[in-house]
C-alpha cells in the first residue's frame, strides 16, 4: 500500500489492522523506476494479460519517463480519474508477486 504522503496514516492504521496481509511501500522515484521496469519487463515476455478496460490501458499508455535532478521519473498528468492510478496498483502488486514460467512457456498471470 502507498504510504507516501497522504497515505501514510492509512498504511499505518491498516498494517496496525492486518499485519501480514498489508505494508507500506514508499513510492519514491526509485522505486516508482523499479516497479515500472518490471511491469514493463512482464508485458515484453509476455507474462502478464490484462482486461480490455480502457481505463487502465489510457493509464498504461498515460507513464511517461522524464529526466530528473539525479535520475529518470515516471510520472503521468493527473486527470479526471486520477493520476494513473491502475498503472501504479497494477505495478505494486506485481511487485510483490512472483511469476514462474513452465518450461512449456505458459504461466501468464491474468489480471
Amino acid at each position: 500500500m502507498d504510504k507516501t504522503g497522504i497515505g501514510m496514516n492509512l498504511a499505518e492504521n491498516m498494517h496496525s489492522k492486518f499485519k501480514s496481509r498489508v505494508s507500506g511501500v514508499w513510492f519514491s522515484n526509485t522505486r516508482k523506476e523499479e516497479m515500472a521496469l518490471n511491469l514493463k519487463k512482464a508485458f515484453e515476455d509476455k507474462l502478464i494479460k490484462i482486461p480490455n478496460d480502457p481505463l487502465l490501458i489510457a493509464d498504461i499508455h498515460a507513464i511517461k519517463r522524464t529526466i530528473g535532478a539525479k535520475s529518470f521519473k515516471y510520472d503521468a498528468k493527473r486527470n479526471e480519474y486520477g493520476h494513473a492510478d491502475r498503472f501504479w496498483a497494477l505495478a505494486l502488486a506485481l511487485s510483490h508477486i512472483s511469476i514462474v514460467r513452465s518450461k512449456k512457456g505458459g504461466g501468464a498471470l491474468i489480471i
